[in-house]
């Protein structure tokens, strides 16, 4: 039987954490999306999936988006 060792799998989801700190914290990251701070912190783990798309455009695709249906269907 063979065996695979591809080495540790990279994170390809956008996390909340990530692109917080693309834009320097949270607050930085809300005022770019011209949103609340509180809006920001409600977002749990990943951002909204529409927001994934405008952080995208407002990064230049320095991050990139990957819509919840991505997330789930690659478990």
């Amino acid at each position: 039987m063979a065996t695979f060792n591809h080495g540790p799998i990279e994170s390809i989801n956008m996390k909340t954490s990530e692109a917080a700190e693309h834009f320097g914290g949270m607050k930085a990251m809300a005022k770019a999306l011209d949103i609340s701070e509180q809006a920001v912190h409600r977002w749990g783990l990943f951002p909204p999936d529409a927001r994934q798309y405008q952080i995208q455009e407002l990064t230049g695709e320095a991050l990139k988006a990957e819509p919840s249906w991505q997330r789930e269907s690659v478990a």
